[in-house]
């Protein structure tokens, strides 16, 4: 071998193995090695010990923070993986599907009297689930970070008041339907399964999924309790301009604990209906006036616990429009077009 000086090398130098590769049969060494000034390391204790095979570095495996703040690795580093990137000074990064995420109206939404949702869908196949604005975005982009050569997506507009429930219903429907078959969607019509009601309200604090009634956070509203049933007014505060104000279930005479004795169903202090009566006793509207802070129906920051869909992503999020009120008036008179998808 060429006499090199020995100022420019660093001799007896050792490692236990899963750092080097051996140039030519590629394999993992374990031993003494030296290095040149310029970086290049051999097998040997010295220039003169042995045949001085030349070493490479083994590439570290890639690790990503993913959503819950664990760390994972992007990629299993077997041996020949270990080896294509050594030789080829390259990182695999894979490229990810879609995530599954909910997009949920606000209480700006509800006075618009529509909001977006977003789906992807897989090119090959009829799998198709809902994501959120971003991912959508990121669909309709050159990127890397989503596998676009097998999904795309779509933005659907979603009537959800300031119509008639059954306006609200024929106007959903029709956009699906036209976006399955113009945009070739095939399976959204089917993802509904008949819900195209869903997130409707004509009343304040209540929202329609699967054809039934539900407070803001998702929960059910008892089926007994009347049309009417939405939020009342506290004091002479009116957050809802169809309930008179100072009515509520709170001091409605019909109110026994948590029970309403006229429907025989369970109901909120903050909410009321048209067969409101106030409590004559005066001892017992006192203990009662104050039974609540001045808290307004909130569309946000609600748990959420959506219709189950067929899907395949695991990782499902909920998203939310960036709202800057909770207080909604539902009111007839303006009307909103049913839009179409993108």
């Amino acid at each position: 071998m060429t006499y090199i000086p020995k100022n420019q090398i660093q001799t007896n130098l050792y490692t236990s193995g899963l750092e080097f590769l051996i140039v030519g049969n590629l394999t993992d060494y374990q031993g003494y090695y030296w290095k040149k000034s310029n970086g290049h390391k051999f097998t040997g204790r010295t220039p003169s010990d042995g045949p001085n095979q030349r070493l490479v570095p083994i590439a570290p495996p890639i690790e990503e923070e993913d959503q819950t703040g664990v760390v994972r690795s992007l990629r299993f580093y077997a041996p020949n993986t270990r080896i294509y990137d050594t030789l080829t000074a390259q990182r695999y990064t894979p490229i990810r599907i879609p995530i599954n995420a909910y997009t949920r109206p606000t209480a700006n939404d509800y006075k618009n009297g529509f909001f977006f949702r977003y789906f992807a869908k897989q090119r090959n196949q009829n799998t198709l689930f809902e994501t959120n604005e971003s991912e959508y975005e990121l669909l309709n982009k050159e990127t890397t970070l989503l596998n676009r050569n097998l999904y795309r997506g779509i933005r659907v507009r979603w009537s959800i008041s300031r119509k008639e429930r059954e306006e609200i219903f024929l106007v959903n429907k029709n956009i699906i339907t036209n976006l399955e078959n113009t945009r070739n969607f095939y399976g959204l019509t089917a993802y509904f399964k008949d819900d195209f009601d869903q997130f409707y309200t004509d009343k304040l604090g209540i929202i329609y999924l699967k054809g039934k009634r539900n407070y803001t956070n998702y929960t059910p509203v008892p089926d007994r309790l009347p049309p009417a049933y939405q939020w009342g007014n506290k004091n002479t505060e009116i957050v809802n301009s169809e309930v008179p104000k100072n009515q509520n279930c709170a001091i409605c005479k019909f109110k026994l604990g948590g029970l309403c004795t006229k429907w025989n169903a369970q109901v909120k202090n903050n909410y009321w209906c048209k067969s409101y009566q106030k409590i004559h006793d005066p001892n017992k509207l006192d203990s009662l006036k104050n039974y609540s802070s001045t808290d307004k129906p909130s569309l946000t920051n609600e748990p959420i616990n959506l219709p189950s869909t067929n899907t395949s992503n695991e990782n499902i999020t909920t998203n939310e429009n960036t709202s800057t009120g909770t207080s909604v008036s539902i009111s007839g008179g303006t009307s909103f077009g049913g839009g179409g998808g993108y």
